[in-house]
């Protein structure tokens, strides 16, 4: 049932359930069991470790993407037009892939980046989950996620689904 809303094995502490439900409105995931794992600039830990749904707090902005493929080292983009971003801020908006390009997901040792073009990405964090950087990108056609450019990042939560 498309309905059933995934099932944290742990609890978030950025999200709340109306947050939950709206990323997951249209999905078209088997899985119903989800897996939490936290993770912080504080705690020394690096964003590839992690896969899925990629979550960012910054201020009061909550954004993030829906990745559909494990983060990965990579010399080239990967994905599929599935990947999306969204925002909460002022009001949930979801930016969906346009088109343009299949500049998806990329990672290397010194950054992650979602959505490109032009040499701007949609969503751009440092290796430390430290900096990002948000710009609208040819991808998705976005607005930037968070108030300003460039930010520094609070908390990130990442979900990997079963």
């Amino acid at each position: 049932d498309d309905d059933t809303l995934p099932v944290l094995k742990h609890h978030s502490a950025l999200l709340e359930n109306m947050h939950i439900e709206q990323v997951w409105l249209g999905k078209h995931q088997v899985a119903l069991a989800v897996m939490l794992s936290l993770l912080s600039a504080r705690h020394s830990a690096s964003w590839k470790q992690y896969q899925c749904l990629l979550r960012i707090y910054w201020s009061v902005p909550i954004f993030g993407a829906y990745a559909t493929h494990p983060f990965r080292f990579s010399d080239h983009y990967y994905g599929t037009g599935e990947t999306f971003l969204y925002t909460f801020s002022p009001h949930f908006k979801v930016f969906k892939w346009s088109g343009e390009n299949t500049y998806f997901i990329n990672g290397d040792t010194s950054s992650l980046e979602l959505g490109g073009g032009g040499g701007r990405f949609g969503l751009w964090l440092d290796a430390d989950l430290y900096h990002g950087r948000s710009n609208s990108c040819s991808t998705f056609n976005n607005d930037i996620l968070s108030k300003k450019e460039d930010f520094i990042i609070q908390d990130v939560e990442v979900w990997t689904f079963e």
